[in-house]
């Protein structure tokens, strides 16, 4: 059943609208879900999408952590109704493999997080914690949460995505993201600063999580290119990927749960450690 599409279109061409739709219409005609209605945002402009997404946020009350100005498509919730954001600007550098994918990840995610309850998320009893013992205030707190529960949401779109057969696009999107790298020159300057070096690597849990659910024997090469993405963070590169492992492990079916394991997990291996030193 596909849901019905609201469809804002701005500056964009009949051709591209109906390319979008139909990669939309077929994604959700494969995956299971129960949503009736979802909105399609679509820009030709990357500043416009962006601009749209500030506004939303800012209406919503929404902290507009999550706004990078290199994505190429967007989802939230944060109006109780799955919207989708696109950029053709951002799509059109792609290969039509990588627009795909990205724009299936992004129908993943409105059929797992669909509602504001996912972008609404309390702080996990492991980042609770950190707060008394190291007096790290709430702020503080919600964008270690926040970057856990999106890092969290990935995996579980990738998940959804692979285990319904959209498996080449799925690598090759995780291919991208790990060729994209790391943000070096921010590394540099944040590693001395315990606060920033936290929220650094914990944003950094991003693509790992995406990609674990496409770490099977069959795309082992996969683990290597992890390895080499993380590789400038010199110790903790394998930590990375020893809390995505773990928390992957105990991971269930609900989202909420998922979010406390890795918060967990990731207070244990790196965060407890960071601002102990």
């Amino acid at each position: 059943m596909t849901p019905k599409l609201y469809l804002r279109a701005k500056g964009v061409s009949q051709r591209d609208v109906e390319d979008i739709v139909k990669v939309i219409t077929e994604c959700y005609a494969t995956l299971p879900h129960n949503l009736e209605v979802v909105e399609v945002n679509i820009f030709q402009k990357s500043s416009e999408a962006l601009a749209f997404l500030a506004s939303q946020a800012q209406k919503a009350g929404v902290k507009s952590i999550s706004f990078d100005e290199e994505f190429y498509a967007y989802h939230q919730a944060w109006t109780g109704l799955p919207s989708i954001i696109i950029s053709i600007e951002k799509l059109s550098t792609l290969t039509q493999i990588l627009i795909e994918a990205c724009i299936r990840h992004e129908v993943a995610h409105s059929v797992l997080h669909g509602e504001l309850r996912y972008y609404v998320i309390p702080i996990p009893p492991a980042y609770q914690r950190l707060k008394g013992c190291f007096k790290l205030p709430n702020e503080y707190l919600l964008d270690l949460t926040y970057l856990t529960s999106i890092a969290v949401k990935d995996y579980e779109a990738t998940k959804l995505l692979y285990t319904h057969n959209y498996k080449e696009d799925q690598i090759k999107y995780a291919e991208h993201l790990l060729d994209e790298g790391l943000d070096i020159s921010l590394w540099k300057i944040v590693e001395q600063n315990p606060s920033a070096k936290a929220l650094f690597l914990t944003a950094n849990l991003k693509v790992p999580f995406c990609i674990k659910p496409l770490l099977n024997q069959q795309n082992i090469y996969l683990r290597k290119k992890l390895e080499n993405c993380l590789q400038p963070l010199q110790e903790y590169q394998q930590k990375l990927i020893e809390i995505v492992d773990e928390a992957a492990e105990r991971f269930g079916e609900d989202t909420y749960h998922n979010i406390q394991i890795a918060s967990e997990v990731n207070k244990q291996r790196i965060l407890q450690k960071i601002f102990t030193t």
